[in-house]
This record gives C-alpha cells, sequence and structure tokens, in this order.
C-alpha cells in the first residue's frame, strides 16, 4: 500500500488494551512453567545451553571468561564455537549478577517481547500504522511458530529477535537522513547478532537488510532517495561487521577444525523444509505429528528419516493468511492499482524466494547460495522461513489497518462475496480430503492425518475471520480487536503444540548442577554419547556439541582410547560401566617414542609407562619405571590455566589427557616450555625433570586477538561516519531531504 494515504486515524482504546491483554496472555501461557519453578529442557538446551550457562556462571564467578570448556571433549575452544555468546556484555552482566536460574529464565523469555518491541517501532516508524495494527504485527512476528519451534535454540532465537531493529534502523538511515542516531543503533545492533554466535542468522537477516534495500530502491524515487544513504546502511554494516569479529574470526578458526566444514551437498541441505508442510496452513490440526519430517544424511551412511519439531513447523496461521486474503478481495481495485503493483509485486517476490529458501533441496536455489563462501556450509536451509513470517505479520499489520481506515470503500458485490466464499472453499477442501483419509503415503512412511473433529479447525477459523470482517466493513471497527486476538490465539495454540511436548527441569536441578560442577572430582572423565552426565557435575572425554570438534579417539569401541582419555565410567543405554585400570587424568610417564598414526599403536605399549608423539622437535626420553617416591600433585586449576607441583627423579613427560591446543602455553618455574602433541594431538605432554617444580598451563586466546584490528577498524568507521553526519549537518542540507517518510515514495 501507499504509505502516504494510510495516515493513522485516532485508534480506539480498546483496541490496543485487548491486543496487549492477548499478548501478555499468550506470554503467560508460553512460560507457565517458570511460574511452577521448571524450565523447558528439550534436547539441545538439555545437552548444551543450561550445562554451558551455568559452567558460564562458575567461570565467571572464579574471574575466568570461560574460554576454554574441558568439561567436554577433553576441552574444547568454547569461545570459538561461539554459540553461548561469552563476549556479550548483555550475557558478561546478567550471569555474573543474578541467579543462575533467574539469569537462564530470562534469557529463555525475554527475547519475545524484545523481538515484539521491535516490529512494533518497525511497523509504526516505517509505515506509520496505528497501535492497533502495529501491536497485532508485533505478536504476529514474536508469536509465530518459529519463535515456538526453535525455543531450545535460545542464541538463534534472540539473533531472530534483532530482526525487525535491523529494518527499522536500516530504514530510517534511508528515509530520515537527519537522525544521527539510528546509524550508531544500525551498528550496535549488528554487532550484537555477532557476539551471539550464530553466523547463519545473522546472514539470514542480512539478506532481510538487502531486500528492504531493494524494496526502497525500486519503490522510490532517486531523487527522494540518494545512492549515498544506501552507502550509509553498508557502512553501517560492515563496521558492526568489523566490531563483531571479535567474536567471529574465533568462530571461524574453530569452524576450519570441525566436521562440519567438510559436508557433502546432500548433508549441507538436511533440514530442508518439504513442500507439503505449507499445507499444514491450510489445516492447522492436519497431521498427528504436526509437520512432515524428511532424509537427514550423514557421510556414507543410509539417510535416515527425521521429523525434527524445531526445524520442519512452518505454520504460518489461518486465520491471518485468510484476514490477508479478504482484505486483498475487498480493496483489490486498491490493492492491484497501477500505483501499487510494484510493491505488491515486491512483497510477493519476497514471499515466494523466502519460501523458496526454505524448501533447500527442494525449493531449486540452494544451487545459488552453494556458489557463496562460507554461506555454502550452513545447514537447516528450513530456517529462512523466518523471513516468511517476517513478510506475513507485516503484510498482515497493513491488512488491519486498511480494514480499519477504508471500510467504508467497500461494496459487498456478487464477485466479491464470490471471492470469499471461494477463499473458505479452499480450506474446507484440505480439511475434508483429510477427514476422509486416516494417513497420506510419504515415500517409506505414513502421514497420519488428524480427527476430523481438529480438522475441522481449520475452516471454522477461516469462516469466523470472513465473518469478523464483514462486520468491521459494517461500521462496527471495535470488531478489529477481536479478530486480531483469534489470528494471535491461533499462532499461539499451534506453537503450543510444541511446547507441551517439552521435557521440564526444576530449579532446583540447576542449581544441584552447579554445585557439583564446582565440588566434583576432575581426575577422572565420563563417556556418553550425549551430554546428560555434565548435570552430575561430570567432566566428559566425548560427548554432543552443535558444531563438532575433530576427536581421532574410538571411544565406543576401543578401550586403550577410553585409558587415555581417563575415563572411569562410561554411560551405556541403561547401565554405566566402570573401568577400573583408568589412567589419572593428570600422571607421569617415563617413555617417550616419536613416530606417526600413534593411536594405531596403543596396544603395543604399556599406555602407563610410555606416551607416542608425532612432533618432530620432540627429543625422544626413555627412563626407569616411576616410583612411588615421585608424584604430581594439580595445587589449583581454573578452564583456563593450571598450576601443578611436580617432584620427579629422573627426566620424565608429565602428561594431562586434555585436549592438545597452540593455544595453550606453558612455564615451568616461570620459564616458557614447549606443549608436546601426544597421540595425535589428542593430548599434552611437558618434559620436566629432578630440578624442576612448578608447571604453570595459561590459555591464551590469540584468535581474539588476532581480531583486535578489526575491531579498532569498526569502531573508527563509527566514529568516521558520525564526524560525517555532523560535518552535513553543519554545512546545512537540504531540509527538503530531512524526511522522506512524509512524502509520496
Amino acid at each position: 500500500m501507499n504509505e502516504r494515504n494510510i495516515t493513522p486515524p485516532a485508534d480506539c482504546r480498546t483496541g490496543p488494551a485487548i491486543l496487549i491483554v492477548t499478548l501478555a496472555a499468550l506470554f503467560l501461557l508460553m512460560y507457565q512453567p517458570f511460574l511452577n519453578g521448571e524450565v523447558y529442557a528439550e534436547f539441545d538446551l538439555r545437552e548444551q545451553f543450561i550445562p554451558w550457562r551455568i559452567f558460564y556462571s562458575t567461570c565467571l564467578d572464579a574471574g575466568d571468561p570461560g574460554f576454554w570448556n574441558p568439561h567436554l571433549y577433553r576441552g574444547y575452544d568454547h569461545l570459538g564455537e561461539g554459540q553461548s555468546g561469552l563476549l556479550h556484555p548483555a550475557h558478561i552482566l546478567l550471569y555474573a549478577l543474578a541467579d543462575v536460574p533467574f539469569a537462564i529464565m530470562c534469557e529463555m523469555a525475554l527475547y519475545i517481547p524484545f523481538a515484539a518491541a521491535g516490529m512494533v517501532m518497525w511497523l509504526r516508524r516505517s509505515f506509520r500504522l496505528n497501535q492497533t495494527a502495529a501491536l497485532f504485527g508485533g505478536g504476529a512476528f514474536s508469536f509465530s511458530t518459529f519463535f515456538y519451534a526453535h525455543y531450545p535454540h535460545v542464541n538463534l532465537l534472540w539473533i531472530a529477535a534483532h530482526l525487525p531493529w535491523l529494518l527499522c534502523f536500516a530504514d530510517t538511515c534511508l528515509r530520515s537522513p537527519s537522525n544521527r542516531t539510528a546509524p550508531v543503533l544500525l551498528i550496535v545492533t549488528y554487532t550484537s547478532m555477532w557476539l551471539l554466535g550464530h553466523p547463519q542468522m545473522v546472514w539470514i537477516n542480512s539478506v532481510a537488510i538487502a531486500g528492504l534495500l531493494a524494496y526502497r530502491f525500486l519503490t522510490t524515487q532517486s531523487s527522494c532517495l540518494p545512492l549515498r544513504r544506501y552507502g550509509i546502511v553498508a557502512w553501517c554494516v560492515v563496521a558492526g561487521t568489523a566490531i563483531g569479529a571479535a567474536q567471529l574470526l574465533p568462530t571461524y578458526m574453530y569452524f576450519q577444525d570441525s566436521p562440519r566444514s567438510d559436508l557433502s551437498d546432500l548433508e549441507r541441505s538436511n533440514f530442508s523444509l518439504h513442500p507439503l508442510n505449507l499445507v499444514v496452513s491450510a489445516a492447522p490440526r492436519l497431521f498427528v505429528d504436526i509437520s512432515v519430517g524428511d532424509y537427514i544424511y550423514n557421510g556414507d551412511n543410509a539417510p535416515e528419516f527425521m521429523n525434527s519439531h524445531q526445524e520442519f513447523p512452518a505454520y504460518f496461521g489461518i486465520a491471518i493468511l485468510a484476514l490477508i486474503g479478504s482484505c486483498c478481495i475487498l480493496h483489490r481495485h486498491a490493492v492491484f492499482s497501477r500505483r501499487n503493483r510494484v510493491r505488491v509485486s515486491c512483497v510477493a517476490a519476497a514471499l515466494l524466494a523466502s519460501i523458496l529458501l526454505s524448501c533447500g533441496r527442494y525449493g531449486g536455489l540452494d544451487s545459488v547460495l552453494d556458489l557463496l563462501p562460507l554461506v555454502s556450509h550452513f545447514r537447516a536451509p528450513a530456517r529462512y522461513r523466518l523471513l516468511t513470517m517476517l513478510l506475513i505479520a507485516a503484510v498482515g499489520a497493513v491488512a488491519v489497518h486498511v480494514l480499519m481506515t477504508r471500510c467504508d470503500r467497500v461494496r459487498f458485490d456478487r464477485r466479491t462475496i464470490f471471492y470469499l466464499a471461494a477463499s473458505l472453499l479452499v480450506s474446507g477442501i484440505v480439511a475434508l480430503y483429510a477427514a476422509l483419509t486416516p494417513y497420506i503415503p510419504f515415500r517409506s512412511t505414513r502421514l497420519f492425518t488428524g480427527a476430523a473433529a481438529a480438522l475441522v479447525i481449520g475452516p471454522a477459523l477461516h469462516g469466523t475471520v470472513l465473518v469478523l470482517v464483514v462486520l468491521i466493513h459494517r461500521s462496527r471497527r471495535s470488531v478489529t480487536a477481536v479478530l486480531c486476538s483469534l489470528c494471535l490465539f491461533d499462532l499461539g495454540m499451534f506453537g503450543m503444540q510444541i511446547l507441551e511436548r517439552s521435557e521440564r527441569r526444576s530449579i532446583e536441578d540447576i542449581t544441584t548442577a552447579r554445585a557439583l560442577l564446582k565440588t566434583s572430582d576432575k581426575s577422572y572423565r565420563h563417556v556418553s554419547t550425549l551430554n546428560e552426565p555434565l548435570w552430575t557435575g561430570a567432566s566428559l572425554a566425548g560427548g554432543y556439541l552443535g558444531l563438532p570438534v575433530d576427536d581421532p579417539l574410538d571411544l565406543y569401541g576401543n578401550r586403550d582410547h577410553l585409558r587415555l582419555a581417563s575415563v572411569r565410567f562410561a554411560h551405556g543405554d541403561r547401565t554405566i560401566f566402570e573401568i577400573n585400570d583408568y589412567l589419572p587424568r593428570v600422571r607421569l610417564a617415563a617413555e617417550l617414542r616419536s613416530g606417526t598414526a600413534n593411536l594405531e599403536h596403543t596396544g603395543d605399549i604399556d599406555l602407563s609407562h610410555t606416551v607416542l608423539t608425532s612432533d618432530a622437535d620432540a627429543a625422544p626420553l626413555s627412563g626407569p619405571a616411576i616410583s612411588s617416591a615421585e608424584s604430581v600433585v594439580v595445587e589449583s586449576e581454573t578452564p583456563s590455566s593450571m598450576i601443578a607441583r611436580v617432584d620427579v627423579g629422573h627426566a620424565r613427560i608429565l602428561v594431562i589427557s586434555d585436549r592438545w591446543s597452540p593455544l595453550w602455553q606453558a612455564k615451568v618455574d616461570g620459564v616458557s616450555r614447549a606443549i608436546i602433541p601426544l597421540f595425535d594431538y589428542t593430548m599434552r605432554g611437558i618434559m620436566v625433570s629432578p630440578d624442576d617444580d612448578v608447571v604453570a598451563m595459561q590459555y591464551s586466546p590469540r584468535h581474539l586477538m588476532r581480531s583486535m584490528p578489526c575491531v579498532c577498524l569498526g569502531i573508527f568507521m563509527t566514529f568516521a561516519l558520525l564526524m560525517y553526519q555532523n560535518r552535513r549537518a553543519a554545512d546545512g542540507c537540504s531540509p527538503g531531504n530531512r524526511e522522506v517518510a512524509s512524502r509520496d515514495e
């Protein structure tokens, strides 16, 4: 629609109030477990997010930044893995000042109001919608299926919640060049996204920014928006990315050593949205299992069919789609007029592109993304549906505004009634087909349809929306708030199906896990395919990571490798096995041999006496057996440092069964000494002699230091932009170009 012609009328006071109550009710319903002293703990929340936050809070208590995590995979670069967002100022303040359960609940809940507020501001400032329409758009976005489905991916959702703020600040930079705050806020928002540690979501948000710039370029006269303003937005994006390099560079270096950097084309297209999921928007209870799964490829293994309730739900809301459709039908002459033709075409093209991107291997655009460096490594194309839900929320808000402001310009002729009835017929046919068919054959499985009574919900919602739209056009504008609330509850009730299936943990479990992490014995490890032992304070030799590390040890079939990793307890499906002859995590060895393929020869040596290295610079060592008088004692340890005192009678190798990393440095009695990679870089070794006493090891995040020039460049670009704007303001720019939002585009 033409923004100039949609001047906001005085809102009915009850409309915004009803919507605020509706949004508050949905929020309380979504986070009702918090009121009972529980938190959601489904998979990634249980395996990664909550244990990482417990670990992070203990690190901050000890004055440690938590850049290295020794409790998983025998240690890994926690900063480089990225998803914990260790450098984000909000995380540092929240977990340093608040109790862990309260901080976790805040982080798991506040992205909803944050996203809604950003959407409301964007719709109000850029499209000048009234309060009711803007609140509806904010609720439709923040309570969309994307935010319900991805609730275990907290850092991902926080970046998604930044999207409307990005669009608002970028659009303000374009349309209000005299506003000197918007560019700085755009830089800060971009920096915040990078520091949250999920590059794929930052890329998706950047695609939205590019779409906004293209929309303004195609729908605005060049005299109103000179290219210089597009350049300012691009400058802000580059500056924010440069500052965010503090997280981006460590993540890139970590990714280079991860198995995820070498995925096949089929593996990269895992979690593509099957087009059959789009049909659910015509019948919200179409499938018993909510969504339609897809085959997941993993190396040379046979593909496995999986239905992920995080990646595949794509319900856009039959009520809001019916609202948009009825608005287009009733106001078709204005919507499809020559003046609005370009705008409507741009929105339709953006919707189609976002759906095709979400479909991944089924949409055809994945081959284009494969040509882009780094972007081609991103999995789960279904996450692009965030853009679809943003567009539907925005278009729905504009539809509400149009219904409220142009209800007296509609004539209900036969053609209009026919179009409305035909739209209702679509959802009715889908529901009728599903009611008559108990299941739909799908590849090697069956998709069971919902009960007939549940399938009636879709057509009933559609029909109710049409009735309310007719009432609004019969001069009953007070019904608008009821219509908006119905659309929001439609989205919320579908999303609650996902949350109701979630596992939950009590706040006491979190507090207990934190206490156990501080007091548990770190001289041995556990091994498990998942991270459940972390809740008991255990350290794991392996485990589960969203961005895994490359581990040459076979911890699920080789007993020697289990001993090398200091594994004492191996967790099976129902049983915990104990390895009585495990090797301590910190010990002494008498012999060092140099060679290649170290892990293939572990059965040929006495692991308690001999260690192997492939480092050509390491001098071989052969000494007598370790006597009872020789010892090593760990005096103090934090995640990023260790101080041990050694007492040996001969030259020995101090062995630490933690993962070797070039970012660790060692000093013996204050003098630097090399850390020798043992057993194919799976362990660390340090030469010690009878004259040595104190061995100190320190984790030094040099990759973070290498990012500092980029950070300084980003800060310089920010100040340069401010100086440029101040200079233009002092020179007296033409007042006619200072505000484009009030003029016809």
